[in-house]
């Protein structure tokens, strides 16, 4: 019993580990012609985040990523954006700690369509590599825990 709940313990410290500072925010809208909506997100400077957008009706629409400048709503930065034919997506690294904006307009068709937007912030590139000595220390712990049994 004891080992298999410090095979468990393992386990789920090497997932917490793999998903350290993942997330993912999805978001659906069902959108009127001339309707238009955006899914926010704050950002730190140099974190990435993969998204995708996509309409489930229609030909073509316009998307766009975009961030106010802090305190001025008028001040925009366009970071991607066009025309789209039912999906687009790609990645995106923040420049500055701002909120980004992922924007759907149902403004060119002439029928109603769900939006979807992903964007899934990634987990930060590892600069360096973990030590393995902690590693190799807490498994021969838990080794000798599991003989005690």
């Amino acid at each position: 019993m004891r080992s298999a709940a410090l095979i468990l313990l393992l386990l789920l410290l090497a997932l917490s580990l793999a998903l350290r500072g993942a997330s993912a925010i999805p978001a659906s809208k069902r959108l009127q012609p001339g309707q238009l909506w955006e899914v926010n997100v704050n950002m730190t400077a140099g974190q990435r985040a993969a998204w995708n957008i996509s309409v489930d009706a229609g030909t073509i629409e316009i998307y766009d990523i975009h961030s106010h400048a802090p305190g001025n709503v008028s001040d925009v930065t366009r970071y991607a954006g066009g025309l789209l034919n039912r999906t687009a997506s790609g990645t995106f690294t923040a420049p500055a700690d701002n909120l980004y904006s992922w924007f759907v307009e149902n403004g060119i068709g002439e029928v109603a369509f769900t939006a979807t937007i992903d964007v899934d912030l990634l987990p930060p590139e590892a600069k360096t590599p973990l030590p393995a000595l902690p590693w190799a220390a807490l498994a021969v712990l838990l080794a000798a825990l599991a003989q005690r049994r």
